[in-house]
C-alpha cells in the first residue's frame, strides 16, 4: 500500500492490460489477506474480556489496508 501511495507502480504500467494485470496482483498480495486478517483479528477479539493490544493492533492496521484500497478504488473508478 505505501507502494501505491508512493506512485513505485506508476512508470511500470503503460496501457490498459497492464493496469488490469497490476491491479489484479494487488488484489491477490494486499486485499485478500487484509480482509482475511482483519476478519480473523474481529473473531479473536473477546467482547468480555480484555484484549491484548496485537488484537487490537491487527484489527486496526487491516482496517486502514482495506479501507485505503477502497478509498483508492473510488478514486480510480471516478477518473474514468
Amino acid at each position: 500500500m505505501a507502494a501505491m501511495f508512493g506512485g513505485v507502480f506508476a512508470g511500470s504500467v503503460h496501457s490498459k492490460a497492464e493496469q488490469e494485470a497490476l491491479g489484479t496482483l494487488i488484489l491477490l498480495f494486499v486485499v485478500f489477506p487484509a480482509v482475511a486478517g482483519l476478519g480473523m483479528g474481529l473473531a479473536a477479539k473477546d467482547r468480555r474480556l480484555a484484549n491484548p493490544p496485537m488484537i487490537w493492533i491487527a484489527v486496526v492496521w487491516n482496517a486502514i489496508l482495506v479501507g485505503s484500497f477502497l478509498v483508492l478504488m473510488m478514486i480510480g473508478l471516478g477518473k474514468d
